[in-house]
């Protein structure tokens, strides 16, 4: 978990007293990738015209999708239908 005074200085514009800690580790992350980005591929999305975009959107729903049943199939080996089930999952 982020705190405020330890986020990526790119975010700290979204940070006031009653920021969603949550919302705040998301937008980092997003920084810290697109840096990824821009580091593996010479360019930022924004100016990116080249990519077939629809097609990379769809393999990583896809993508997405399979990590989600891997989970539910590893919870379900450990005896768990639900998240919920899971140990000290509710806080």
């Amino acid at each position: 978990m982020i705190y405020n005074n330890d986020i990526d200085p790119n975010v700290k514009m979204w940070e006031n007293q009653d920021s969603d800690q949550i919302v705040l580790e998301v937008i980092e992350k997003y920084s810290q990738r697109s840096d990824v980005g821009i580091s593996k591929y010479g360019t930022t999305l924004e100016q990116n015209n080249t990519d077939d975009f629809i097609n990379h959107a769809l393999e990583e729903a896809m993508d997405f999708t399979l990590y989600l049943m891997k989970i539910k199939q590893i919870l379900k080996a450990k005896g768990y239908e639900r998240i919920e089930d899971v140990p000290d999952f509710k806080q």
